[in-house]
């Protein structure tokens, strides 16, 4: 118990923050047709039909009816019998569950009684190494450092967030916050996040480092930049330089013309 009592609460921190992610769906690739579904279904107001979803996506009835059998085994949607169109049977109906919301706000509730007004670097260190215990790659060191940030990206996409990778690889942008609602009120848990990407990177076994975090630079999204040897530029091209208010610029000067004979 360091810091009085701050160290404490660390732990507990980590805990119910992983509990937290537990409770967001893993967020499947770009493209991923289940994933599409369990979107569609989740996004919509109402009780949806399997013709609806053919609509949205242009796939075979028979094909979304499986895609619905195995969300339906795993618990992540519902079916009830729509309204009676004649004779047969009624439509089935899909509609995403709802069990977790109590749940998921007694953990938020937790976790905002946890933090309290602690903003100390050894706490926010010390949960987010918590919190890494329970995403953090157990298949070794990463191969290279294109790896390395490969896997942390990976580790975070298992955390709710949608992580992408930049074409150079000197930075991951974070999107779907699943905590964005209490960082306004709660902003120490940005810093959590900083501390537990720096984490997972230390992990890979890679000199890879967070150099700084940009917190929503655009609504709902987040930006680590990253350091690492083998990226650097052959040079930099300022986009504008400085110029003074004394300043001005040298007139052009005219080419005399040459008159006939001259050499």
């Amino acid at each position: 118990m360091w810091y009085n009592g701050v160290m404490a609460v660390a732990p507990g921190i980590g805990r119910t923050l992983a509990r937290l992610a537990a409770l967001t769906p893993y967020r499947a690739p770009e493209g991923d047709t289940r994933s599409q579904i369990l979107r569609l279904v989740a996004e919509s107001p109402e009780p949806v039909s399997v013709e609806w979803l053919c609509e949205q996506t242009g796939l075979h009835a028979n094909t979304v009816r499986g895609h619905l059998d195995v969300l339906l085994a795993a618990g992540q949607i519902e079916r009830t019998p729509g309204p009676r169109r004649g004779r047969g049977r009624p439509p089935m109906l899909y509609a995403a569950m709802s069990n977790e919301a109590p749940l998921y706000a007694d953990l938020v509730a937790t976790l905002v009684d946890q933090l309290g007004e602690n903003t100390d670097s050894a706490l926010v260190d010390d949960a987010a190494s918590r919190w890494a215990e329970v995403v953090a790659d157990r298949a070794g060191p990463a191969t290279d450092l294109d790896d390395a940030v490969d896997r942390a990206a990976e580790a975070l996409d298992r955390l709710g967030f949608s992580a992408q990778v930049s074409p150079v690889g000197d930075s991951i942008t974070l999107g779907s916050c699943p905590y964005a609602a209490l960082v306004r009120d709660q902003p120490v848990i940005c810093d959590i996040h900083t501390a537990l990407l720096r984490d997972l990177l230390d992990r890979t076994g890679q000199p890879v480092k967070v150099g700084d975090m940009e917190v929503f630079p655009a609504p709902g999204m987040c930006r680590a930049h990253l350091e690492r040897p083998d990226r650097s530029p052959e040079w930099v091209i300022p986009g504008s330089r400085d110029r003074r208010a004394t300043d001005t610029p040298a007139a052009p000067k005219r080419a005399k013309r040459r008159s006939k004979g001259t050499p």
